[in-house]
């Protein structure tokens, strides 16, 4: 939000005035900016008042075999889930215009079971007051194609909820710090302009809204606006007042065409036609839609949803909008009340604090399986699509492809596919735009450790339970900047090792707004060179790795990331090497986790334009690339009590904990939240986050908040 240098009093008093200007004004284009400009410092002011006392909580409601009060976890074990479900019981702070996570972990049953759980998760807002409703919603932060739509993201509610596939041994982690699936998220709307309903007919046979579950959304500053007279009566006296109507949502849009092109990409199945005043009649082949009356304001229906309960859209009126700005701005002014701790004698203290509701239902997912115990089934199997289960090990002599627009799942069913590929060849690839599962078995070279095991190109790629061994790169991520699509590549409960790497990740640049990503879960990366490496050119930056809960050892660098606009965050897991992490470009985050550098020291590093200097450090820091910048933060959290975290530990057995080549020091920043550090050298006092000071003798030190 922008910030105005402007006294919260008077902001407060013009608020309640309606944002209508003197009459000298006139202009709909300054009542529109005058309006932005009064509502953007009024909140700015009360943000931080809002932050701290406007709250909402979330509540669990486990329908099929967890039951979570308080800390006690009860386990239904009849059909054999063994996971936990887990929902953050935090209080969420939240003020217009604010949004988040909602804390949720999921845990699939042991490495050694070989089930696969069909997650789903949805949201309940009917505890929320309507003014609420209209402001909060709930949204799985992932593109989607509803219906044929292309939406943005995929919106919530008791009717919408949204299925995460998880594999024996694997999670779903979500937390403002990184999520290892699309996250669920909250939004409260900055403006309310308008919104999608589900209507019900009462015992009157009225319709009635019963639940909001989706905002329109549109920039308010580029709105225009035109004057209107209205005749009211006022003590029994009719009088003519000035108002404004919203004649463009845009500048160019009317509210009408503008929900008309809504409705085409909301991801519902209907689309809008509105009849406006010029228009007389509609066609048979293209109706127009006639607006629905419920409690009194004007819908248009988009479609049906269940049990004979309609969709209905509406776009708030001028009027509308300056209602909800006032009642924002009330919430504000109750919110400072209570914060100065005045007398709450009304008792409206209790809107500061609602309730959304979050259901997780968890059920075994059912998969139709071909069968097959050959190599001529096998490549028959995969040339038909669908889900493979394999009966007895096979060898392959080239290369198997999984081709654009195909969704194929092999369950090794604990056998072995031994491949023949050699030089830069993958033995399983799943090409641009195409989905791969692999689960519960062996992938292995055939002895002469070259070639790739698995490799993903723009694809959707899952790998559970998996031994991938005998290969140059275990696991290899070929994103150029030609692709129109990122990879997703998540491998959880794996044994994953190879000479050159055990996983090699290649970003395609700026070529889509989205970054490739890697989530390593509950594994072990090993390798003779790097556990886990990147590239920086320009062509192959834009990753996000993810290590969690894992341990990845390497010869050489465990962890080389010379890729800029590039996230690497390492939570719980243990990351060794002769240097532990050598990072180039790009952002880096270690949560709870050791690093550890065991190589010789190397007393003056020269840096280098294509990999990086060969240290002892923990982690080494090496920027001497153009136009670059790195990020490193390095903090630990208390356990939760749900899942024992490591203590942070950042250990170099002869060299540097931490080091920055000294010619790159000015384009890295470094905050250290805590954690205990060992190796030559005092951890410099600016690299300390605020709060914070080391404590420690003799090249050990720990990070511990200012008493």
């Amino acid at each position: 939000m922008m910030k105005f240098n402007l006294n919260k009093e008077n902001v407060l008093k013009i608020l309640k005035l309606n944002n209508v200007p003197s009459e000298n004004s006139g202009s709909p284009e300054l009542v529109k900016a005058r309006r932005n400009i009064y509502l953007q410092a009024g909140l700015a002011v009360l943000t931080i008042v809002l932050t701290l006392v406007i709250i909402f909580s979330m509540t669990a409601a486990w329908y099929t075999n967890i039951v979570e009060t308080s800390g006690l976890v009860f386990e239904v074990e009849s059909w054999g889930y063994s996971g936990e479900v887990l929902i953050s019981d935090k209080v969420v702070a939240a003020a217009p215009g604010d949004s988040g996570v909602v804390g949720l972990t999921v845990s699939g049953a042991n490495e050694e079971s070989s089930e696969i759980l069909d997650v789903k998760v949805n949201v309940t807002k009917d505890a929320m007051r309507d003014e609420m409703q209209q402001r909060m919603f709930f949204y799985v932060d992932t593109a989607a194609t509803e219906n044929g739509e292309n939406v943005e993201r995929v919106y919530l509610s008791s009717l919408k909820d949204y299925s995460y596939t998880l594999f024996s041994g694997g999670s779903i982690l979500m937390n403002d710090d990184f999520s290892n699936v699309p996250a669920l998220k909250w939004q409260w709307v900055y403006d309310v302009l308008g919104y999608y309903v589900i209507a019900d007919y009462n015992a009157q046979n009225e319709l009635e809204v019963t639940e909001y579950i989706r905002p329109i959304e549109y920039d308010f500053d580029k709105a225009t606006f035109k004057e209107t007279t209205q005749t009211v009566t006022v003590d029994e006296t009719e009088k003519d007042i000035n108002t404004y109507e919203i004649a463009t949502v845009d500048g160019t849009l009317t509210p009408e065409e503008f929900l008309e092109e809504f409705s085409k990409k909301d991801g519902f199945e209907g689309t809008l036609n509105i009849k406006t005043p010029e228009e007389e009649t509609d066609t048979e082949d293209n109706p127009f839609a006639e607006p629905v009356t419920i409690g009194g304001k004007e819908y248009y229906k988009i479609g049906e949803a269940a049990n004979g309960r309609g969709i209905y859209a509406r776009l708030c009126t001028y009027g509308e909008i300056e209602e909800e700005t006032r009642y924002d701005t009330y919430l504000g002014e109750l919110a400072k009340k209570k914060a100065d701790g005045e007398t709450d004698e009304t008792g409206s203290y209790s809107l500061l604090t609602f309730g959304a509701t979050v259901g997780v239902t968890v059920e075994q997912k059912k998969i139709e399986t071909t069968v097959v115990s050959d190599v001529t089934g096998f490549k028959n199997a995969i040339e038909n699509g669908g889900a493979i289960a394999l009966a007895a090990d096979i060898e392959i002599g080239e290369q198997i492809s999984v081709p654009a627009g195909e969704e194929i799942w092999i369950d090794l069913g604990g056998n072995t596919i031994t491949s023949g590929v050699t030089g830069t060849g993958g033995a399983i690839v799943a090409e641009e735009g195409s989905s791969l599962t692999v689960v519960n078995g062996k992938l292995e070279g055939n002895g002469g450790k070259t070639g790739r095991g698995i490799e993903a190109i723009g694809a959707e790629v899952n790998i559970s339970n998996v031994d991938i061994t005998g290969f140059d790169r275990g696991i290899n991520i070929s994103d150029e900047k030609s692709l129109d699509t990122d990879s997703t590549v998540r491998v959880s409960g794996c044994t994953v090792d190879g000479v050159t790497c055990a996983v090699f990740v290649s970003g395609n640049g700026t070529g889509t707004g989205n970054k490739t990503q890697l989530i390593v879960d509950k594994c072990t990366l090993t390798s003779e060179l790097y556990g886990i490496v990147g590239n920086g050119s320009d062509n192959r930056v834009g990753t996000d790795i993810q290590v969690l809960n894992s341990t990845v050892k390497s010869e050489g660098a465990g962890i080389y990331h010379p890729q800029r606009d590039s996230t690497l965050t390492v939570y719980n897991s243990t990351v060794e090497g002769y240097t532990g992490i050598a990072i180039k470009g790009g952002y880096l985050e270690v949560i709870n986790s050791e690093i550890i550098g065991n190589g010789d020291m190397l007393e003056t590093p020269e840096g280098s334009n294509s990999g990086s200097a060969t240290t002892g450090d923990a982690i080494y820091i090496e920027n001497n690339y153009e136009k670059n910048s790195i990020s490193v933060v390095i903090r630990e959290e208390e356990n939760s009590g749900t899942a024992e975290l490591k203590a942070t530990k950042i250990e170099s057995k002869k060299d540097h904990a931490v080091r920055i080549f000294d010619e790159t020091r000015k384009n890295v920043k470094i905050t250290i939240y805590g954690g205990t550090f060992s190796g030559i050298g005092k951890i410099n006092d600016e690299w300390l986050a605020e709060g914070m000071r080391t404590d420690g003798t003799n090249g050990a030190y720990e990070v511990v908040p200012i008493a």
